[in-house]
């Protein structure tokens, strides 16, 4: 279990709902990150579209310690968007094989469009548990303001691998089905493509800030409806599950 800076837990990580904050709407916020995270896989030049979608993922986690008052930004807890942390040999070598494989694997990607409709959806079901995960250990007093610095680290390793662990199981079949649905009624309702490169470098690199207003509009109502049908019914019991997943993990 991960505790607070005193040692004691403050609270079993289910005993907040992430709804109960003054604004409300936290799945409308996390769902619109997600899927916005997941349309950045169909940016069709390599390293770029895996930089937004890193870029939209630190923002996710940068709002919601913001919304969930914490004083420290999302530096502070890196390893929730950028994975475990790696030696400085490790990167070279990861950095050097994916110039190889990169470009080679975009170009697979744009002509076989199923592969990149799938990353997108893997992505974007990603964030949005992440968001989720995060947002519930805020609530339960988690990520304490004036939790060590090394400590934070840990209990946001600890996170992120127990996502990740739900995330590369069967468990997360619910999830992936609905947020593909997503995907779906975008293309269906006319989402005229991803953030072109040219847009991006127009707006700094901000993803959602290189989306026409159409795309915005768009966007946004298919997050809406995502974080309506997370919030209750059948889809709300998936959700449930992957919660209790996620505990499961980190020992709660």
């Amino acid at each position: 279990m991960i505790g607070n800076p005193g040692g004691a837990l403050t609270s079993p990580i289910d005993a907040a709902s992430p709804d109960e904050d003054a604004g409300g709407g936290v799945l409308h916020l996390i769902a619109h990150q997600a899927l916005l995270a997941g349309l950045c896989q169909f940016i069709p030049v390599p390293f770029v579209d895996d930089l937004a979608g890193d870029r939209v993922r630190r923002s996710l986690v940068a709002k919601l310690l913001e919304r969930r008052g914490r004083s420290f930004g999302a530096p502070a807890v890196r390893p929730l968007y950028a994975g475990p942390p790696t030696s400085g040999l490790a990167r070279a070598a990861g950095f050097t094989k994916s110039l190889i494989l990169k470009p080679v694997k975009k170009l697979l990607r744009t002509v076989f469009l199923f592969v990149t409709i799938r990353r997108a959806v893997l992505d974007a079901a990603a964030a949005l548990l992440l968001g989720r995960s995060l947002d519930r250990r805020l609530a339960a007093g988690g990520f304490a303001d004036g939790t060590p610095a090394d400590r934070l680290e840990a209990e946001a390793a600890a996170l992120e691998a127990a996502v990740r662990g739900v995330l590369g199981s069967p468990e997360r079949r619910g999830l992936v089905r609905l947020v593909r649905g997503s995907f779906a009624a975008l293309r269906e309702e006319g989402l005229d493509g991803p953030p072109t490169p040219a847009a991006l470098e127009a707006a700094g690199g901000d993803p959602e800030g290189a989306l026409s207003r159409r795309q915005r509009s768009r966007l946004a109502a298919a997050a809406d409806r995502l974080g309506r049908e997370l919030g209750g019914g059948e889809a709300g019991g998936v959700l449930a599950r992957l919660d209790a997943a996620v505990d499961a993990r980190l020992g709660n």
